[in-house]
């Protein structure tokens, strides 16, 4: 996303002194990503937790994101910065969950099952 920031590319020069334009292409391009993320959110909604709630506060900082550039209002603009910053940590999270094992590192994280979750009907039935 940042590409369209880059002078080289002339996306931004393209648009000429019409911000307005501008800010609502932006908009309607993160529209695209809340559809996308919509999608996501879907697929991972028998997993764990931690992953589906990355891509939950992934949805609700595109949502944001997307109404600032329709809007203009930097207060929206700031509240979908946190939480993406909030998002971040939740990739943070997964990133480190699905890496650290028993078997490489003395400390591993806790996965919490989502109901319907293949790993929770396993768990059940070894015990």
């Amino acid at each position: 996303m940042s590409i369209i920031y880059i002078d080289s590319y002339g996306i931004e020069k393209a648009y000429g002194d019409d911000l307005d334009q501008f800010s609502n292409a932006i908009g309607l391009f993160m529209v695209g990503w809340v559809i996308f993320t919509l999608m996501v959110i879907l697929v991972t909604m028998k997993t764990t937790v931690a992953f589906c709630g990355l891509f939950v506060f992934l949805e609700i900082t595109f949502i944001l994101l997307a109404a600032a550039d329709f809007t203009g209002k930097e207060g929206v603009r700031k509240a979908g910065g946190v939480f993406g910053v909030i998002t971040s940590g939740f990739a943070w999270y997964n990133g480190f969950v699905g890496t650290a094992t028993k078997f490489n590192s003395y400390i591993t994280g806790k996965v919490i099952p989502l109901p319907g979750n293949i790993m929770k009907d396993k768990s059940k039935s070894e015990t």
